[in-house]
């Protein structure tokens, strides 16, 4: 369902891009670093900081932007 929709769209994303997304969002929503983790179902805090590496910098409006580009 998932190849379906991206491929109407015309934009490449998956359900785990989708876990960047909520976590991108969340975070730049004020959701902590502790609540991301338990939401996520990470067990290191390393793993939970992968997900929002780009919180203030591009973010991930930008990520799609670019990624429609290389098409």
């Amino acid at each position: 369902m998932m190849a379906e929709i991206s491929a109407s769209a015309g934009i490449k994303f998956s359900a785990h891009f989708l876990r960047h997304t909520h976590a991108t969002l969340a975070k730049k929503n004020g959701a902590s670093d502790f609540d991301l983790q338990a939401d996520l179902g990470h067990a290191s805090p390393a793993t939970t900081a992968k997900y929002i590496h780009h919180v203030g910098r591009v973010g991930t409006s930008h990520a799609l932007r670019k990624k429609s580009k290389h098409r």
